[in-house]
C-alpha cells in the first residue's frame, strides 16, 4: 500500500511501455495540481499568482501528448 501522490519509478517504467511521454506528464500533472492545491488551501499568494499558468499546463500536458502520439 502507497500513500504518495506520484508512483514509483517502477510504475513510471510500466506507464513508459505504453507511451513513452505517459510518466513525463503524469510528474508534471502532480506538480501543477500541487501549485493549485497550494493557492486554494494555503492561500498562498506565489501560488495564486500562478493558477492561471497551472491550469494552462494541465491542458498542455493532455494535448501535447495526444498531438504526439497521434504522429507516431
Amino acid at each position: 500500500l502507497r500513500y504518495a501522490p506520484i508512483p514509483t519509478a517502477a510504475e513510471l517504467a510500466d506507464y513508459d511501455r505504453v507511451d513513452p511521454s505517459f510518466s513525463n506528464r503524469i510528474v508534471a500533472l502532480v506538480g501543477i495540481l500541487y501549485l493549485i492545491y497550494l493557492a486554494i488551501q494555503e492561500n498562498n499568494e506565489t501560488a495564486i499568482k500562478w493558477l492561471p499558468l497551472s491550469a494552462a499546463g494541465i491542458i498542455s500536458v493532455f494535448i501535447i501528448g495526444r498531438t504526439r502520439r497521434k504522429r507516431s
